[in-house]
């Protein structure tokens, strides 16, 4: 992820933040332009519509809650992982579904799957596995 650090009028671009910056207090947070828009979306009721290109493969994780709320609950728990949410009612039963999408580094993926499994089994959702790309 790439972040916009607004300096004393200058715009520089860090792939990472500094301790300093990760503690500023909203308004002064610094987040992407990405999960900005997203961000700003979701305040105002609209989907988030995931991104997708073809040079930069996405993974997703499926999750289906009883409700709307939870959906969204595990979403605000999990959003620090840097995905795009997608919650909408599930065709099949009578839940929501919630798809989490973005770019993972391989290396980081069990972590992430460790987390998902305990957010997922602690506030009573069903983690219903991933799709990852696959090199050739």
């Amino acid at each position: 992820m790439m972040y916009d650090i607004w300096d004393d009028g200058r715009v520089t671009k860090a792939s990472e933040l500094t301790p300093e910056q990760e503690s500023l207090p909203a308004p002064y947070k610094i987040i992407s332009y990405v999960h900005l828009v997203d961000q700003l979306l979701r305040e105002n009721g609209l989907p988030v519509v995931p991104r997708k290109t073809s040079a930069v493969p996405l993974t997703s994780f499926y999750f289906y809650a009883k409700t709307k709320e939870l959906a969204e609950m595990a979403d605000s728990l999990l959003r620090d992982l840097g995905l795009t949410a997608d919650i909408h009612k599930a065709e099949t039963e009578d839940e929501w579904a919630l798809v989490l999408s973005g770019i993972v580094d391989g290396e980081k993926l069990d972590d992430y799957l460790n987390r998902m499994d305990q957010v997922a089994e602690e506030h009573g959702l069903l983690f219903d596995g991933f799709e990852a790309p696959v090199s050739s």
